[in-house]
């Protein structure tokens, strides 16, 4: 019935438990990597299970698990008498899809899509016409432009105003480890940001106000420390906070990650005091996910942004 799933690392508060959970619907054995991590394997899945922790709590893990199905009705039923709860849906996405989000009986999220005919012509002719965009693309470099900004690749004139923004310790109270970035680094961040344009289409983004051509900021879609997960991440000149900026950019970013890039699902970390960055994921859409615990006893709050769920949400 369940023909297809992302692979995927869930941390779970019972790993035995979760483990044959999914051994049963994959009609497969358990496999442990060692006494605390055990995966299940059947053709084209690959799923482990971690125990839960302060850091990683139940139902954190890397991104939900989708399932490509026959029938939304019937994997719901047979999922929901095997444990799962129904959490959203069924619904029709905006390719024509059939949908639905559930729980597993250990808090992680799965996602069903019931492809249609129509819904796979729509989602081709949507990547072909990404494709001829990026081909031939109006205004190189460009990612978006809102009513006052334009997100484009940085380019070499951008070091100074990143040096300006990142360098500035009240601006870096937020952002990363709590401190400026030094001129060196700046120059390594560059070098990274070419790197990840070419291997991923994707990285830190310049925001230039359309009205003066000035730079105002940077923002973009990350992977720090080589996390799974696509990160959303900015920053402004302190003389442009307040006016709404981030609000503006945030939402078209994520935008662009799920239509150019097919990022099902995009997280952003915040400090849990950092009030003002929490209204601005919750403005663009963003739902807190959970809670870390930091070694130096902060906590870290993790927010999501799942291009299912708000295309099921239209």
């Amino acid at each position: 019935m369940l023909k297809h799933v992302e692979s995927i690392v869930l941390f779970v508060p019972n790993v035995e438990a979760a483990a044959r959970w999914y051994a049963e619907i994959f009609s497969t054995d358990v496999g442990w990597e060692n006494e605390e991590y055990a995966f299940v394997k059947a053709p084209g899945v690959v799923i482990g299970f971690h125990p839960a922790d302060g850091k990683c709590p139940g139902g954190v893990g890397g991104t939900t698990v989708y399932w490509e199905v026959d029938s939304i009705a019937e994997a719901v039923c047979f999922l929901v008498e095997r444990g799962a709860t129904l959490h959203r849906g069924p619904a029709v996405t905006s390719f024509g899809a059939g949908a639905a989000m559930l729980k597993d009986p250990f808090g992680c999220t799965m996602g069903l899509n019931a492809s249609t005919a129509e819904s796979r012509a729509r989602v081709g002719a949507a990547s072909l016409e990404r494709q001829s965009a990026k081909v031939r693309p109006p205004v190189p470099g460009v990612v978006f432009q809102s009513a006052r900004l334009l997100c484009r690749r940085w380019i070499a004139e951008d070091f100074e105003p990143l040096l300006a923004v990142y360098s500035d310790a009240e601006a870096m109270r937020w952002v990363g480890g709590g401190k400026p970035v030094s001129r060196d680094e700046c120059e390594e961040w560059f070098k990274v940001t070419r790197t990840n344009y070419d291997k991923r289409g994707y990285g830190m983004f310049s925001l230039v106000e359309r009205d003066s051509g000035t730079v105002v900021g940077f923002a973009g879609l990350v992977h720090p420390a080589g996390q799974p997960q696509p990160e959303v991440k900015y920053a402004l000149l302190r003389s442009h906070w307040g006016a709404g900026l981030a609000s503006e950019a945030v939402p078209q970013l994520l935008a662009y990650g799920a239509s150019a890039h097919g990022l099902r699902k995009i997280i952003a970390t915040v400090a849990a005091g950092n009030a003002a960055s929490q209204r601005v994921l919750t403005k663009a859409g963003m739902t807190l996910s959970h809670r870390r615990a930091n070694d130096d006893g902060s906590t870290t709050l993790v927010f999501e942004w799942d291009a299912w769920l708000q295309a099921s949400d239209r």
